[in-house]
């Protein structure tokens, strides 16, 4: 047996406007950190297999 809960509807838009705010701020981090990273890390972490850094301490 399933239970529901309900919500105002004001309530429920202002929890989904949060949601999408939330998802933006990470897709805007993600986007920096990928432009932060120098052109070697990235393509070495590209590679099947790589762990970045912690993978050059074995080489």
């Amino acid at each position: 047996m399933q239970k529901m809960i309900m919500i105002p509807k004001e309530q429920y838009e202002k929890m989904l406007e949060t949601y999408d705010k939330a998802m933006e701020e990470l897709e805007a981090l993600r986007r920096e950190i990928i432009n932060l990273r120098p052109a070697e890390e990235t393509k070495e972490n590209s590679l099947p297999g790589a762990t970045g850094q912690a993978n050059q301490r074995f080489k």
